[in-house]
């Protein structure tokens, strides 16, 4: 999957969600055919319905074989499909942006205002027990930007 990995950061950048932020997941199933369940798991802003600002998309392959949402965990990134693996971010062969990433909505290109893919580092997600969980996102894109992440709150299936 290791394809032009991009990013139009200039530095380091923290992820946030000040407005009414959004979380979602969806199960994708042994999408790799690595053995294991990955999950698309999206947080995202919202600004009076809409979606704008941040976004994080994590891409993880959990350490299960169900599809019952249980994707907590520590995950390391990488381009190798795996146990506790956080995909590392690449352009497919239709020129999407797959894996993990982070990216603004805005002007810009491909209406971004700014997009990083995440290429190195980590990412935890814990359940707390509350209806919540926590996503804390440790990662780099391919120009060594340090891209964080501490968000807590309610996450839905897609």
């Amino acid at each position: 999957q290791e394809k032009d990995p991009q990013s139009t950061l200039t530095g380091d950048h923290e992820i946030t969600f000040p407005d009414e932020p959004r979380a979602k997941y969806t199960c994708e199933g042994d999408w790799y055919k690595c053995g294991y369940v990955s999950y698309e798991i999206f947080v995202m802003n919202k600004y009076n319905g809409y979606v704008t600002g941040d976004t994080l998309q994590l891409n993880i392959i959990t350490d299960s074989t169900s599809n019952d949402g249980d994707f907590f965990g520590t995950y390391e990134c990488s381009y190798t499909p795996g146990k506790n693996i956080m995909m590392a971010g690449y352009i497919d062969n239709s020129l999407h942006p797959c894996g993990t990433w982070y990216y603004k909505y805005g002007a810009g290109a491909n209406g971004y205002a700014a997009f990083a893919m995440i290429v190195d580092g980590q990412a935890t997600i814990t359940d707390n027990n509350n209806g919540t969980i926590t996503i804390v996102l440790d990662g780099y894109d391919y120009l060594n930007n340090h891209i964080t992440c501490n968000w807590t709150g309610a996450i839905e299936e897609d």
